[in-house]
C-alpha cells in the first residue's frame, strides 16, 4: 500500500501541505503549479508535437485536392485519346473504303483496342496513388516543411502526465472520504469544507446552494479556453469534439469534492500558462500558420505539392503515381517545360 500510486499521491499532498505551511485551499494550487513546473519541458515538447493532429487533418484535405486534380487530368487525357483514336479511325476508314469494307472494319477495331489500352493505363496511374499512401506522402512533406518534433513526444507526455493526474485526483478523493485533518476546515470563501461536493448524488442535496456551481463552471471555461489555445484544437473538427467533452466534465465535476475541483482548476490554469509560454517562445507561429492556411486555399500550393509528390513517388519506385502527379500538374500549368521533361524521363 505504501508504494501504490494513490498512497504516494496522499504522501505528496501531505508533504506539500506541511512544507509550505499554507492552508489546504492554497497548498493544493501551489503544489499543482510546482508539479507542472517540473514537467514543463516535457509539456512544451508535447505542445509542439500536438500540431501533428492539425497537420494530419490538413493532409487529408490536401490529398483530396490532389486526387481531384489527378482526376481532372485523367478525364482530359482520356478525352484527348478518344478524340485522336476517333479521328484516326475515320481517316483509316476513308483511306481503305475503296478497297474493302472488311479491312476497314478490322482497322477500326484494332485502333479501338489501342484506345482502350491507353485508357486503362491512365486509370491504373490514378489508382497507383493509393488513398492512404497519398496521405502518408502529404503528411511527410508537411511535417518536413513545418519541422515538427516526433509525435512520440505527445505520447510520452500523456504516458507521464495522465497517471500522475489520476493518482493525485484519487489521492484527494481518498483524503476527502476519510475526512483528512484540515480539509474540513481549511477552505475559503463559501467552500470552507473542501471534502463536500457541489451536489450529493445520493440525496441530490447541494451543501453550498447555487454557489456550488461556481468552481465547475470556472473549470469548464478554463477547459474551453485551453482547447482553443491548443494546436490540436485549431482544426474545426477536433475543436468541436474536444468541446463536447465539456458536458460530461461538468457533470463529473458537480460530484467531486472541492479539494479535487481546486486541483483540476489549478491544473487547467497551468495548462493555459504552458500554452502562453509556448506561444511566446514561437512568436511567429500565429502569422506563419495564417499564411500557410491562406496559401493552401490557393492553387499554387497544390501545384507545388504535386511536384513534390511526383519526386516522392518516384523515389519510392511508384512510376505510375509519379506520372499521374506530373500529368495533373501539366494540365493545371500547361506552360511548364520542366514538367514535360520529367514526364519524358519517366516514360523511358
Amino acid at each position: 500500500m505504501i508504494l501504490s500510486p494513490t498512497q504516494l499521491g496522499v504522501q505528496l499532498w501531505e508533504v506539500a501541505h506541511a512544507s509550505t505551511g499554507l492552508p489546504w485551499w492554497a497548498a493544493i494550487p501551489v503544489a499543482t503549479v510546482g508539479f507542472r513546473t517540473v514537467l514543463m519541458p516535457l509539456s512544451l515538447r508535447a505542445y509542439a508535437a500536438s500540431s501533428y493532429l492539425a497537420l494530419l487533418h490538413r493532409a487529408f484535405g490536401l490529398s483530396r485536392e490532389v486526387g481531384d486534380a489527378v482526376a481532372v487530368a485523367e478525364a482530359q487525357e482520356r478525352r484527348q485519346r478518344v478524340e485522336v483514336a476517333a479521328s484516326a479511325s475515320v481517316s483509316e476508314a476513308s483511306a481503305v473504303a475503296s478497297t474493302s469494307s472488311d479491312s476497314s472494319i478490322g482497322g477500326s477495331s484494332g485502333s479501338s483496342g489501342g484506345s482502350n489500352n491507353d485508357s486503362t493505363t491512365v486509370v491504373d496511374g490514378a489508382r497507383a496513388l493509393g488513398r492512404m499512401e497519398l496521405v502518408r506522402h502529404v503528411v511527410a512533406h508537411l511535417r518536413k516543411e513545418s519541422k515538427l518534433p516526433s509525435f512520440a513526444w505527445y505520447v510520452a507526455n500523456a504516458a507521464v502526465q495522465v497517471p500522475i493526474a489520476v493518482s493525485l485526483t484519487l489521492a484527494l478523493r481518498r483524503m476527502c472520504d476519510s475526512l483528512w485533518p484540515g480539509l474540513t476546515s481549511e477552505g475559503v470563501l463559501f467552500f470552507t469544507d473542501l471534502t463536500a461536493p457541489p451536489v450529493y448524488l445520493q440525496t441530490l442535496s447541494t451543501p453550498y446552494g447555487t454557489a456550488g456551481a461556481i468552481l465547475p463552471l470556472a473549470l469548464m471555461l478554463l477547459y474551453s479556453s485551453a482547447v482553443d489555445r491548443s494546436r490540436g484544437g485549431s482544426s474545426p473538427g477536433i475543436n468541436m469534439a474536444l468541446k463536447l467533452c465539456a458536458i460530461p466534465l461538468y457533470i463529473t465535476a458537480l460530484q467531486q469534492p472541492h479539494a479535487v475541483l481546486l486541483y483540476w482548476l489549478s491544473h487547467a490554469a497551468t495548462q493555459l500558462g504552458i500554452y502562453q509560454v509556448a506561444a511566446l517562445a514561437e512568436p511567429s507561429h500565429g502569422s506563419s500558420t495564417a499564411a500557410t492556411a491562406q496559401t493552401n486555399q490557393g492553387g499554387g500550393s497544390v501545384d507545388d505539392l504535386l511536384l513534390v509528390l511526383s519526386d516522392s513517388y518516384d523515389k519510392a519506385g511508384n512510376k505510375a503515381a509519379a506520372r499521374a502527379c506530373l500529368q495533373a500538374l501539366s494540365v493545371r500549368q500547361p506552360g511548364l517545360a520542366s514538367v514535360h521533361e520529367r514526364l519524358k524521363q519517366l516514360d523511358k
